[in-house]
C-alpha cells in the first residue's frame, strides 16, 4: 500500500474524510481458499509451538512471459519521467529510513526496504493473519545486499513461539512459498505457486499424528480459483454488501511498522 508510514497516514486520513468510502488493500494471498481454511485449521491447534514463513522466487519476468496473456513491454516514456520517479523513491527511502527510523539511507538498507515492500508485504501480512497479530520483537536479522540477488532472513518472536522468515529473488525459475506452523501432533503448511500464471492453485498440507500412533499425510486442493479471483469476489461483498474488509488500509500499515522492526534488527546485529 505504502512503503513509508508518511504515505500510509495520507491514505488513512483520506478514508476517513470520505464520507463512505473504504480502503481494501490487494494483499491476495490472504483471500485464498486454501488460507481462509489454514486459518480455521490453526485456529483449532492447542497451541503453536513453531512457524516458519518462506518466499523465494525467480524473476516475475519467467512467468509472465509463460503466462499466455501475450504481455507487452513499453519504453516510450521520457528521461524526465524517469527522473521523476527516482525522485519521488528517494524521497520515499529518506522519509521512511531517515526520519522515521533514524537511519542513514544506505545501499543495503535501500534494498533490503525495496525487497520488504515488493516481496515480504505479502508474506508478512499473511503471516500476521495466520498467527494472530504482531511479533512481539524481531530477535535477529540480516540485510539484502545491493551488490547481489537480494535475500533477507529474520527471526520473530510472538508470545509462546518463534518464527524464522526467509525471503529471497534469485534466477532459478521456482516460486518456493509458504506458512508452516508447527503445533504438539500437527502440522500445517500454506503452499503459494506464482500468481503470474492463471489457475494455479494455492494447496494445504497437513501433517498430523493419528490417536492410534500411525502417521498421516494430507494435500488438499479446494479449488484451481486463483486468489485473485477470490480477493475481486470478496472486494464485490464489500462495495455491495458492505462486507466487513481484512485487509484494510489500518491493517496495512503493520507491515511498514514490522519492516521498521526488521532493519533495527539488522543495524543491531552489525554493531560490534
Amino acid at each position: 500500500m505504502a512503503l513509508c508510514l508518511r504515505d500510509a497516514e495520507v491514505i488513512i486520513g483520506a478514508e476517513e474524510m470520505s464520507p463512505g468510502g473504504r480502503v481494501m488493500v490487494g494483499d491476495m494471498r490472504r483471500y485464498a481458499s486454501a488460507f481462509v481454511d489454514a486459518v480455521k485449521e490453526i485456529g483449532s491447534l492447542d497451541n503453536i509451538c513453531y512457524a516458519r514463513v518462506r518466499d523465494i522466487v525467480g524473476q516475475n519476468s519467467t512467468f509472465v512471459s509463460q503466462s499466455g496473456t501475450f504481455p507487452k513491454r513499453f519504453h516510450d516514456y521520457s528521461t524526465r519521467d524517469v527522473m521523476g520517479m527516482n525522485d519521488a523513491m528517494n524521497d520515499i527511502y529518506e522519509q521512511a529510513l531517515e526520519n522515521e527510523l533514524g537511519f542513514s539511507a544506505t545501499f543495503d538498507l535501500m534494498t533490503t526496504w525495496r525487497h520488504l515492500g515488493r516481496l515480504g508485504s505479502h508474506d508478512l501480512s499473511a503471516m500476521r493473519e495466520a498467527l494472530g497479530g504482531m511479533p512481539v520483537k524481531v530477535l535477529g536479522a540480516s540485510l539484502c545486499s545491493a551488490a547481489g540477488p537480494p535475500f533477507c532472513n529474520a527471526i520473530f518472536q510472538f508470545p509462546n513461539f518463534s518464527v524464522s522468515y526467509e525471503s529471497g529473488v534469485d534466477f532459478i525459475p521456482r516460486c518456493d512459498a509458504s506458512i508452516e506452523i508447527f503445533s504438539k501432533s500437527k502440522s500445517i503448511k500454506i503452499c503459494y505457486d506464482t500468481p503470474y500464471i492463471k489457475g494455479v492453485p494455492v494447496t494445504l498440507h497437513v501433517k498430523e499424528a493419528s490417536p492410534d500412533g500411525s502417521y498421516r499425510e494430507c494435500m488438499i486442493r479446494k479449488t484451481y480459483e486463483d486468489p485473485f479471483i477470490s480477493m475481486l469476489k470478496e472486494l464485490y461483498d464489500c462495495a455491495v454488501f458492505e462486507k466487513e474488509i481484512k485487509t484494510t488500509a489500518t491493517d496495512a500499515k503493520r507491515e511498514i511498522e514490522l519492516f521498521g522492526m526488521i532493519l533495527r534488527a539488522a543495524v543491531q546485529g552489525q554493531v560490534t
